[in-house]
């Protein structure tokens, strides 16, 4: 039995009904399955108030809980995080830690001090680069995340001990700009079954999740002005309260929700238009699970969450492009359908179940001292 630590700036429990990211609903799940044969700790810088509890098996240690009184909780979580990362970690002298990149400074000080192996779990694109964006607010923000908590990008993963990214596409990225962690692939887990795949008898509801612009929501915008018959639906507006909607013509807008179930299944085609390198596409993944037809951009992990099945990816960033995909979505679902149980084939294997194995064979070869391929 091994004795796994992870670090995570935030962790919530599964009863959490406000805005998540996918990283920390992923850690929830895997570290719950692996507790199941393993001793898994967490330490966080807030989010359930908890020290010392057990929750689904994971021992919780909520450093905002320690704030003293007339002290935000939430800062002095912040502030006080990496001391006791490297206290704690003395303390439970655990086989190895674990942590998201935000949390990668408090992780390395703590494996360094105490003779502790450290993983890194590579999520999101823009931690490959010690360099900021040219926008200036974005530069600012990452300016006082680095004040506060470190270097957390970059150059950090390439002192960790090994690296987790969560595709295919981010572990041939890792490879590229880090050559010397070794890399092992943990997908993000998906819960849902896999349903009946439906064949629309036309294309009457199109959705998406997401708002932004690197999201592909003016390719979604011009689609519902292009296809005024059509309801165009989107979920996850950060600009509309949580439960409410929007309503412009033909395009719904929703805030934030904590299952997207609902919104994929009364549709008769999902969409994924990003114009960026998505790590993955959880999105396009959890479509094909619950039977619908999905196409995605050419960008990232995308076409490897839909299979690299070409008919399921549209290769122009051109709006004309997209509704030339839909049309042929509408005359031949049938067609559509048999590249997306294909593609659904292989996204069964992103299964809670199977993914914590994933992450459980590469921990023990980490402990064991194996050498590495």
């Amino acid at each position: 039995m091994m004795k796994i630590l992870a670090l995570s700036p935030a962790f919530r429990l599964e009863d959490y009904r406000y805005p998540v990211g996918g990283g920390e609903i992923s850690n929830r799940l895997l570290l719950s399955e692996i507790a199941k044969r393993h001793q898994v700790f967490v330490i966080s810088a807030h989010g359930t108030g908890l020290w010392g509890q057990d929750i689904n098996g994971v021992r919780i240690y909520d450093v905002s809980s320690r704030a003293p009184a007339g002290v935000g909780k939430r800062l002095f979580g912040t502030l006080a995080f990496k001391h006791y990362a490297v206290s704690l970690a003395k303390k439970l002298h655990p086989d190895l830690i674990l942590a998201g990149t935000i949390a990668l400074p408090a992780a390395l000080k703590a494996g360094l001090d105490n003779g502790i192996p450290v993983g890194a779990f590579v999520r999101a694109y823009e931690n490959f680069s010690d360099k900021d964006s040219n926008d200036f607010r974005i530069r600012f923000k990452n300016w006082i995340k680095q004040l506060f908590i470190g270097q957390y990008r970059g150059s950090a993963l390439n002192r960790s001990g090994f690296l987790l990214p969560n595709s295919g596409y981010m572990a041939k990225k890792c490879g590229e700009l880090f050559p010397d962690p070794p890399v092992y692939i943990v997908y993000p887990p998906i819960e849902c079954s896999q349903k009946e795949f439906h064949k629309p008898a036309e294309i009457n509801s199109i959705c998406m999740v997401g708002t932004s612009k690197k999201k592909g929501f003016e390719i979604f915008q011009s689609l519902a002005e292009h296809m005024p018959l059509v309801q165009f639906n989107t979920v996850g507006d950060p600009e509309i309260r949580p439960g409410s909607v929007e309503i412009d013509g033909n395009l719904t807008r929703s805030g934030w929700v904590s299952d997207t179930a609902e919104f994929i299944c009364n549709s008769d085609l999902v969409l994924v238009p990003s114009l960026w390198n998505e790590p993955f596409g959880r999105v396009a993944v959890e479509a094909l699970r619950h039977g619908r037809i999905v196409l995605v951009s050419r960008y990232g992990g995308l076409p490897e969450a839909v299979g690299f099945q070409s008919k399921l990816i549209v290769d122009s960033d051109n709006v004309d492009s997209w509704m030339e995909r839909i049309m042929e979505v509408a005359a031949a679902p049938e067609i559509f359908i048999q590249d997306c149980v294909t593609a659904a084939g292989m996204a069964k294997h992103y299964s809670v179940a199977e993914q914590s194995k994933a992450l459980e064979n590469a921990l023990i070869k980490e402990v064991s001292g194996t050498e590495h391929a």
